[in-house]
């Protein structure tokens, strides 16, 4: 028994329940989804440079409270023992 499964943009003959044979079907993309997907690139492109500077500032961030944090403890041990 051949039967064809359609998705959005996949179809696939069945043979009893195991796949065949798959083939890409591409349809066109109109001017206002073009427009839309560069938009979105763009969008993408400024959002990954916006969290790897935040991903910097927030590496510098830990450095200096890990810096505070020994310089506490120290003054707090100098304080106790000193």
């Amino acid at each position: 028994m051949l039967r064809i499964t359609t998705w959005n943009a996949w179809f696939a003959f069945q043979v009893g329940q195991k796949y065949k044979f798959f083939q890409w079907r591409d349809d066109e993309i109109c001017e206002r989804g073009k427009m839309l997907i560069s938009k979105q690139r763009q969008r993408i492109i400024r959002l990954e440079a916006e969290v790897a500077r935040c991903y910097k500032r927030e590496k510098f961030y830990t450095v200096a409270f890990a810096f505070l944090l020994v310089i506490c403890g120290i003054c707090l041990y100098n304080c106790m023992y000193g």
